[in-house]
């Protein structure tokens, strides 16, 4: 590590405890100062308390001097909700997520019950997966009807870890390829969600409530359930 400037017999204040000691210059992120072995050694004798995060030695004049954290609160679990609040303030530097993963047992049992294996077969057309591609035109467009006067929406993006972000490119990019989306240049802009499944998979979700707030509303008389029961 380089040192660019060396400081003699510098001021220091730490609390109510002031000394004077010689400090190298050098360029250390998100630090202020370092007081390393050297100092301990200048102190003598020292006790510390890590769960109150104190240090207690006897300084020159022969009194004794505590030092104590600018925290010394406990460690708390904060909810998703929290954390992601004080992220769009600012107020964390950088944070790491830590993910605890497990090697699934193999599935030996892949096969469905026989009664299971009638019905899907009975019923194929309905359970196969959906083919590529757009739908066939019904002669019905679906149109969404906003309010008079809305101008477009436009929402700001969550903040995603590096997993996250490759997980939605990656769904992205399959949607593109079966063509279930395609590119656009609307002046509309949503956030995308990604929620996580019981079997640890990430299923993404486009998060409409701004644009369904200004959506005019579609509504319709519910049937009565005698007169439905009565035509059965």
């Amino acid at each position: 590590m380089e040192c660019n400037h060396w400081i003699p017999k510098l001021n220091v204040t730490l609390g109510n405890y002031n000394m004077t000691y010689s400090f190298y210059v050098m360029k250390v992120a998100n630090t202020n100062v370092v007081l390393g072995v050297q100092w301990i050694y200048s102190i003598g004798k020292y006790t510390t308390n890590y769960r109150a995060m104190e240090m207690e030695f006897q300084g020159q004049d022969g009194k004794w001097v505590v030092l104590r954290s600018m925290n010394t609160y406990p460690p708390k679990p904060v909810s998703s909700q929290r954390m992601e609040a004080v992220l769009r303030q600012g107020d964390i530097e950088w944070s790491i997520e830590c993910l605890v993963t497990f090697r699934k047992p193999p599935d030996n049992n892949t096969q469905h019950p026989v009664d299971i294996q009638a019905l899907l077969q009975k019923h194929e057309r309905v359970f196969r997966d959906l083919p590529a591609g757009r739908p066939l035109d019904r002669g019905f467009e679906h149109i969404i009807e906003l309010e008079e006067g809305t101008q477009a929406i436009i929402t700001t993006p969550y903040r995603h870890p590096k997993r996250y972000k490759d997980e939605i490119e990656k769904t992205i990019k399959e949607l593109l390829e079966l063509g279930y989306i395609r590119s656009s240049s609307s002046p509309f802009a949503l956030s995308v969600v990604l929620v996580k499944k019981k079997d640890g998979r990430l299923w993404m979700c486009i998060d409409y409530r701004a644009l369904n707030k200004k959506t005019i509303k579609n509504r319709y008389p519910i049937p009565r359930i005698d007169e439905l029961i009565n035509e059965l």
